[in-house]
């Protein structure tokens, strides 16, 4: 294979490992102090392993995980382009024969390996006797029945199999709330959910009500579903260089990768040519939508799509769409073949996913609530709402529970602000003017932090919630002013009150054909990006 086709297969490789761990790796928060016992529900930080302890999927080690892929004697990038040659083949003789079949498999049997055992069965459930690490089961037996006397975040933190069916998980979070509150003499704790974490507290909520919770503090939840995972699987795809190029640049400035600076620019380059608009045309012919379910479906079960809490995190529009992309339509011989796990999704769909609201009203009247809705990066550059404010894995509007927003290309327009100020709704309008809050389902026990990546939970994010949860009433925006709409700071791990002067803190910029849409903005774009490579280039000759 041409090195040059290596060299873009490695950059692809290099993005999907980013994408990955942006939505998996999660920064261990500061120590805060609390009055009571705080019950942390985190969502897929831990790793999973065999019965011999050895990891088989961990986001820290998916380097390690793709070698699962090698021949003997191969490098990673050999694998790839082996694989990419082979992918090829096989899609031209589906192209000259109308069966795809093959194909499919082979994207199956080559992505399969990468995370082998740690994908559930058919039934959904472990295989050889998979789990999370030894470390976490023994930390969940030992504060169960331990009482710090003073109490701090993290001491009591829930560890479970994150991959599992949230409503079996459940009945696990209602025993170790039980054994706390037996533990410390609380009549009630409170609880702190992150992420997939919300999906368990829900089912729990749904199960066991609400008698032994005093607050809940809900941080980037995605009970109302994430984009990611959402719309890739229910043919709400798409590809954007710029956005693959905005949510490089995030998680350099995060410091989560280490990128060089001539990879962006070439990305952008390359985005600014036109060449992949003229690929994705090419590529749209006739059976394009037959593909596109093959090739889903065969990711899907080989890759995260086994694990009943991601299909929690699925929008409640796309769940049937995303079923039939996944196994295929009703009857289908895929439908058969897992029974099991989709009647563990259909159970979550009916008695969590269609029940939010009436849940969330339940909460509200009966705890201390308090949301936390993060934005100001690149979303999944690999879905269709790819323009939205969010937090690289969830829509401000989703993890807000319904704010309305601008897009990162444009906030909210002036005459919007204007009606809402009109309205005596000035207090929710965000200083950058995209964010909304008075369209959330409750706007003012709902908090926005701008610059915070999903995948950290930062102090004052953790000193927020606790505040709100552990307060001997319910507090509002109208309590904590400063803390409604506030802006964090990867430099010096603070955040403060978001005025007009520092909320435009995003890492990247907005292109000026992104902006217009203008043939001559388009033009002006291509010969800025090119030079900005050239210069890059220059500098390091």
């Amino acid at each position: 294979m041409p090195k040059f086709s290596k060299r873009i297969i490695s950059l692809v490789l290099s993005i999907t490992v980013a994408v990955i761990s942006c939505i998996n790796a999660s920064a261990i928060d500061s120590r805060i102090e609390t009055p009571m016992p705080v019950i942390v529900i985190s969502g897929d930080s831990n790793p999973i392993v065999d019965t011999e302890g050895n990891v088989l999927f961990s986001t820290k080690k998916i380097g390690e995980m793709a070698e699962n892929i090698c021949s003997e004697g191969e490098t990673v990038l050999d694998a790839v382009s082996r694989i990419f040659v082979t992918f090829l083949k096989y899609y031209y003789i589906g192209c000259l024969t109308g069966n795809f079949r093959k194909y499919y498999d082979y994207i199956y049997e080559s992505v399969e390996p990468i995370f082998g055992d740690s994908l559930l069965d058919c039934n959904g459930e472990p295989v050889n006797g998979s789990s999370i690490d030894r470390w976490a089961k023994q930390s969940v037996e030992a504060s169960r029945h331990y009482n710090f006397g003073n109490y701090y975040t993290n001491q009591y933190r829930f560890y479970y199999d994150w991959r599992l069916d949230p409503l079996e998980t459940a009945d696990e979070l209602n025993s170790y709330i039980k054994d706390v509150k037996a533990a410390t003499g609380y009549e009630q704790v409170s609880v702190i959910c992150r992420c997939l974490g919300a999906n368990v507290f829900f089912a729990y909520v749904t199960k066991y009500g609400l008698n032994d919770i005093k607050g809940v503090g809900l941080d980037g939840v995605v009970v109302n579903g994430s984009e990611i995972l959402s719309e890739p699987i229910s043919g709400k795809f798409k590809f954007n260089l710029d956005a693959i190029n905005r949510l490089l640049i995030d998680l350099n400035a995060v410091g989560m990768i280490n990128v060089d600076s001539t990879v962006p620019a070439a990305v952008d380059m390359a985005s600014k040519s036109g060449a992949i608009e003229i690929l994705k045309f090419i590529i749209k012919f006739p059976n394009y939508n037959r593909i596109v379910k093959g090739i889903t479906s065969s990711l899907s079960l080989s890759t995260f799509f086994t694990w009943p809490n991601y299909w929690a995190g699925v929008k409640a529009e796309d769940y049937q769409t995303a079923l039939e992309y996944v196994f295929g339509p009703k009857g289908s011989e895929k439908r058969k073949q897992y029974a099991g796990l989709i009647s563990k999704l259909d159970a979550y769909d009916k008695q969590v996913r269609q029940k939010i609201p009436e849940l969330m009203k339940l909460i509200s009247e009966n705890t201390n609530l308090c949301i936390i809705s993060k934005y100001g990066m690149q979303c999944s550059p690999i879905s269709e709402s790819l323009e939205l404010v969010g937090d690289q894995f969830i829509s401000a509007k989703l993890s807000s529970f319904g704010a309305t927003t601008g897009t990162i290309y444009e906030p909210l327009t002036n005459d919007y602000v204007n009606e809402a100020i009109a309205q005596g709704k000035g207090k929710y309008i965000s200083p950058d003017k995209q964010i909304d809050a008075s369209t959330c389902m409750y706007p003012d026990k709902t908090f926005f932090i701008k610059g915070s990546s999903h995948s950290d939970w930062t102090e004052p994010e953790m000193s927020l919630l606790c505040e709100v949860i552990c307060a001997d009433r319910q507090l509002t925006i109208d309590d904590l002013p400063e803390k409604h709409f506030m802006v964090y700071s990867y430099e010096t791990s603070t955040a403060e009150a978001m005025t007009t002067s520092n909320c435009y803190c995003e890492n990247w910029e907005i292109s000026y054909g992104e902006r217009t849409h203008s043939l001559f903005g388009k033009i002006y774009d291509f010969f800025k990006s090119a030079s900005t490579l050239f210069n890059l280039l220059s500098e390091k000759q």
